[in-house]
């Protein structure tokens, strides 16, 4: 469900026999204590959406590289690698549905 890395430490047991990471209450409850993780390191949302796709070591040593500690003024920046760049939250499905319906010209 969610993308947990094998060896990351968000309280969910893994071992031969099973995997807690899969198990999809266990692992939304892991995934929204992660994310509120690191939106208490970061201070905001879509710094942290980066943390938790491009790794928080990443997103801070691009703060600590520029002074930016805002999402879209890394983005501008193009300190945010290509990859990471296009599953930003301009990309979410959501965007994505607001220009697809844009495009068809529904005004709701």
């Amino acid at each position: 469900m969610w993308q947990f890395m094998p060896t990351g430490a968000y309280g969910l047991a893994r071992n031969g026999w099973f995997d807690e990471r899969f198990d999809p209450q266990k692992s939304s409850i892991a995934y929204a204590r992660y994310m509120k993780t690191l939106y208490n390191q970061f201070g905001d949302w879509y710094l942290a959406m980066a943390a938790y796709d491009w790794g928080p070591g990443n997103v801070q040593r691009a703060v600590m590289r520029t002074g930016y500690a805002d999402f879209w003024e890394l983005y501008r920046r193009n300190v945010l690698r290509q990859r990471r760049r296009t599953t930003s939250p301009a990309s979410s499905p959501r965007s994505s549905w607001r220009r697809t319906r844009s495009s068809m010209g529904s005004t709701r």
